[in-house]
């Protein structure tokens, strides 16, 4: 199984030797952050630059803007995939963060909504703030190198919620 992780761009420079002492030798790099690697990313000092990573349980190497109905598409896959395990939260986002390409913020909105009123319509859809981090979720992300989708808890990713990694509430007080 591939793990797809996240290094922060504040190490760009870093990347590469991180990557190397990782003993990640073929990973792919997604975006501008992410990597998937060939196996699971190995226990090590150095993943303190790691921001988060997750197991791949569906992966489909794509071009999502020439894929004829990409969307009905991987709805369907993920629906088919992801029914059982019982997700109790959908977060999709762009494989580049505040990405200037509206395409896969759009395409990131319209997946999540349809997954969450397929995956989600008889439960009790939660606020990011209120999720239990041992509580489910199906991670999917999204860009121009394909779609990359997991099942998984906010513990398990190294805290990626829904939210945002570590969701903080605009509505707590400032310290």
């Amino acid at each position: 199984m591939h793990d797809l992780i996240r290094i922060s761009e504040v190490f760009s420079e870093h990347h590469a030797e991180i990557l190397k002492r990782l003993d990640a030798a073929g990973a792919k790099k997604l975006g501008t952050e992410y990597y998937l690697l060939p196996g699971p990313m190995p226990a090590s000092e150095l993943s303190l630059f790691v921001r988060w990573q997750m197991p791949i349980h569906h992966s489909w190497p794509c071009s999502p803007e020439k894929t004829e109905h990409f969307l009905d598409k991987a709805c369907y896959a993920l629906e088919q995939k992801c029914a059982a395990a019982g997700v109790l939260q959908v977060m999709v986002s762009p494989l580049i963060s505040g990405s200037p390409h509206p395409f896969f913020k759009k395409l990131a909105t319209a997946l999540r909504q349809r997954l969450m009123a397929s995956l989600l319509e008889k439960k009790a859809k939660i606020d990011p703030e209120e999720q239990n981090p041992q509580d489910l979720t199906l991670f999917c992300l999204v860009g121009k190198e394909g779609l990359f989708a997991s099942i998984a808890t906010p513990r398990d990713c190294g805290g990626f919620y829904a939210g945002g990694s570590k969701y903080i509430s605009h509505n707590a007080a400032h310290s």
